[in-house]
């Protein structure tokens, strides 16, 4: 994530942090010395852009001041969004084991005799009614409960492009048309064709490198985090703040889509063998300066006026609404969504298409 930061900031003609940035007549920006750079005009009287070929006159080109400052700041903090914005490998002594819960298992959910993976079916699974299983959308709830302490667990994703993996309140409803947000009482990070979603209460775009094949999860239930994080490279996803302890949460799966040879599979990864030598990540004396922020703080990633997978991410991610529906699997297995009155926030957004 760190490295979008500094992509963002960085000129596309030298590569660089930019440095006295300027802008051409259509919004081009560059760094005024990379202006040479750019072909001449054919009239041999201004240049052109290297984008759009509208050409711009001397006094069309613009310095860009606030860019020229945030620019500056990511600079200068970027050994800290680095450190920042990167998984401590301490937070793997805190492994549950995590299985699914048949008893909450959508009937049309394949889960494995281990209880690991879990894919969409073409025909019912002939479960026995449960008061506790989802009705209408295929997801799914983990075990064990989490009412106290730090706990951390990773979903392998890769085999699936459609899918919703997070945590949910023991209490939240699972009948009829699920309503992936956390004001309902769900924190899911959602792909969708390979665009990331975090289900808040306004649906906000992320940034996400999208050869994203597993997806660590860390709850701090005492101080109300859930972080996400990009396993292969440590880098950090989003993290939900506020998350209640007032009841017990649990690991949620929502797979979606089927593939050709139906082998779109969900999968809970086995505890992993922690390293020696990991130090203690407590928060008594020894605490070391950044620990906590760095794994449980409230606040999304740090940075001038920018946050983990913000930016014009947002708006495009997600333009039809202001909620994330469960995604369906096959149009003909679920019944259609149900409207959300109006009282309570408008429609339901589909995942982005």
């Amino acid at each position: 994530m760190a490295q979008q930061f500094k992509k963002a900031a960085s000129c596309s003609i030298c590569l660089r942090y930019f440095e006295d940035p300027v802008k051409l007549r259509c919004s081009f920006t560059c760094c005024r010395r990379c202006l040479p750079a750019l072909p001449t005009a054919p009239d041999g009287e201004g240049l052109l852009c290297s984008n759009c070929s509208r050409v711009s006159r001397k006094e069309d080109i613009k310095p860009h001041r606030v860019l020229c400052s945030l620019a500056s700041k990511i600079k200068e903090m970027e050994p800290q969004l680095t450190s920042l914005l990167q998984m401590d490998p301490r937070i793997r002594k805190f492994q549950v084991d995590v299985t699914l819960d048949l008893d909450t298992a959508h009937d049309y959910l394949v889960i494995s005799e281990d209880l690991r993976r879990v894919r969409i079916g073409g025909d019912s699974q002939e479960r026995p009614a449960h008061p506790g299983r989802f009705s209408d959308s295929p997801c799914v709830l983990g075990a064990p409960r989490f009412t106290s302490g730090r706990h951390y667990w990773e979903v392998d994703v890769a085999g699936s492009r459609t899918w919703s993996v997070g945590l949910c309140r023991e209490a939240a409803s699972r009948q009829g048309d699920v309503v992936l947000s956390d004001e309902r009482g769900f924190w899911t990070v959602i792909c969708s064709g390979g665009r990331f979603v975090a289900g808040t209460q306004h649906p906000r775009g992320l940034l996400v490198q999208p050869r994203l094949r597993r997806l660590g999860l860390f709850l701090d239930v005492d101080v109300g985090t859930l972080s996400f994080y990009h396993v292969a490279d440590g880098s950090h996803v989003f993290t939900f703040p506020g998350v209640p302890a007032a009841e017990p949460l649990r690991p949620f799966l929502g797979p979606a889509g089927s593939s050709e040879d139906g082998e779109s599979w969900l999968a809970i990864c086995p505890c992993a063998p922690v390293p020696a030598g990991l130090g203690s990540l407590g928060r008594g004396p020894g605490l070391e300066s950044g620990d906590e922020e760095a794994l449980s703080s409230g606040s999304r990633a740090p940075g001038p006026g920018l946050e983990s997978g913000g930016g014009e991410g947002d708006r495009e991610a997600l333009s039809s609404g202001s909620r994330t529906r469960a995604p369906c699997a096959r149009a003909p297995l679920w019944p259609r969504a149900r409207p959300v009155a109006a009282a309570e926030g408008g429609a339901p957004a589909r995942p982005p298409e």
